[in-house]
This record gives C-alpha cells, structure tokens and sequence, in this order.
C-alpha cells in the first residue's frame, strides 16, 4: 500500500504531525525507502554552511537531508542542526539526487517526494487479525523464530482476566 504525508503534501513548510511512525512488526518498507530529515526554523548559520537556500523562505529557514546513514548521522555532521526550531523525519522511495554532498535536497526533488508518498507492506497474518479482533495486541516476536504473539486484555470468551498472553502458531505472512 501506498502512504503519505497530507499535511507536508500539499504544504511542507506547515507540518502538523511529526514523524511518520508505523510499528516495523506489522509494516515492512521495501528496501529502496529512505529516510528524509526536514529542519524547520534553522539559524541563518545553519543555511550558509548547508550552502543551500531556504525551502520556506527567509521567515522560516527551512532545510532537507537524505538520511542514508541513520538519523543521527546529518546531526553528527552539522551539530547546529539540534539547534533548529522543528524536526521531522519521512520516508521516501522517490529517487533523487542531492543537491549537494552533504546530503541537501532540493525543493523540487522534496515536492516530488512528499507528493508521491512512500511504500509499505501490511504484514499480519489470520491469527494476529484474530487477535486484533478481540482487541488484543499482536505483533512479531522476533526473540522467538519470528512467532507472533498476541496480548489482551479480557479473554476471548468475554470473560473479564488479567492480561493474557497467547502464542500464535502460524508464522508472519511473507510475500
């Protein structure tokens, strides 16, 4: 299935939510997604070193990153980003280039990125949706040969228990 961002669609310098955040035991991205920081409200320092212009203007000096080492990697390189007014972090499958070799993106490769959206697989099986139909929560136990577990609260049968662990026997769907 396909997801995005609305709110930075259609407007990437008003963001209303923070990251994008799926539980990885039920969504798997595919491998060619990418994490994208977006800066908000950056020091003027910030976008001379970035060597790049703002994406939101003077008012709200606003900048973007590839984050193909991991989402501390950009902060490791430029500290001053910490000092940035917002933070957020989305996924991209977009392929872009960026603008320069620390990583920027530009407005136009952004726009792209956040109008398309991004991939992910919704992976649960038949048991977990049972489990999730008696409001329970499911997810992989990864500590376990990938079993799925499921917790809840009262007992399938209506009965009001303790929390409750069940072991699902089948294992995690898979393409």
């Amino acid at each position: 299935m396909k997801l995005k961002r609305t709110d930075l669609a259609y407007d990437a310098c008003t963001p209303q939510f923070n990251d994008t955040y799926l539980s990885p035991n039920l969504f798997q991205f595919p491998t060619r997604t990418q994490n994208i920081s977006l800066f908000y409200n950056c020091s003027s320092y910030v976008m001379s070193y970035a060597n790049y212009k703002s994406l939101c203007g003077t008012q709200n000096n606003a900048i973007c990153f590839e984050d193909a080492k991991g989402s501390n990697s950009i902060l490791e390189q430029i500290p001053e980003l910490k000092g940035c007014g917002n933070h957020i972090t989305i996924q991209a499958d977009y392929a872009f280039e960026p603008v320069t070799n620390l990583g920027v993106i530009g407005s136009d490769d952004l726009n792209q990125i956040l109008y398309e959206g991004f991939q992910v697989k919704y992976v649960v099986n038949e048991d977990c949706i049972r489990c999730l139909g008696i409001e329970g929560y499911c997810w992989n136990n990864t500590g376990f040969d990938n079993v799925q577990s499921c917790y809840y609260i009262y007992s399938p049968d209506g009965y009001n228990s303790s929390a409750t662990h069940s072991v699902l026997k089948s294992q995690l769907a898979s393409d």
